[in-house]
């Protein structure tokens, strides 16, 4: 009885193209789905599973996405807007052409990310594991990269002018000056 009773108070699963707000999904599996341009407004994802999620783009503005795993999440096109993601894993996810701002990402894993031509405003990624990303045609405005690891990064075509980089490795593995 209490097992249906659970079942009848869930939040429904996300579909594609749902608008999704205030609700709550916080350490639920949603790995492999298909939310192709899903809406997400103010919803907790904490410790959310969403490894190889389709998310061409979605959108995730004001949710806390802290501890997430988005590991090989397939991501082109999203925004990504007011976001706790500190402690996240987008391991080998692809967001290229992507909008990043007003976001924290500190102690985030990307390696490996292809983060060709995203936009990234405002966005803290203190500490964050940048090992091997595709940074191609990025464009990085008031960006904190400070104790990030760049190690191995393709940053051609990025201006790093706007970014601040203190105690940063550098893609030659050396201290950013």
């Amino acid at each position: 009885m209490l097992l249906l009773i659970a079942t009848l108070w869930a939040a429904p699963l996300p579909q594609p193209g749902q608008l999704v707000t205030a609700a709550s999904y916080a350490d639920a599996d949603l790995s492999g789905r298909d939310l192709n341009g899903t809406r997400f407004r103010y919803v907790d994802l904490t410790r959310t599973d969403l490894s190889g999620a389709r998310l061409d783009g979605a959108s995730f503005v004001g949710a806390n996405l802290s501890r997430a795993t988005l590991d090989a999440a397939h991501m082109p096109g999203a925004e990504i807007g007011q976001l706790d993601l500190t402690d996240a894993s987008l391991r080998n996810s692809r967001l290229r052409g992507g909008h990043i701002y007003q976001s924290n990402l500190s102690r985030s894993r990307l390696d490996g990310a292809d983060l060709r031509d995203t936009r990234w405003l405002d966005t803290d990624l203190t500490g964050a594991d940048l090992r091997g990303v595709d940074l191609r045609g990025a464009r990085l405005e008031r960006v904190n990269l400070s104790r990030a690891d760049l190690t191995g990064a393709d940053l051609r075509g990025v201006d790093l002018s706007g970014a601040t980089l203190d105690g940063a490795t550098c893609p030659d593995g050396q201290p950013c000056p």
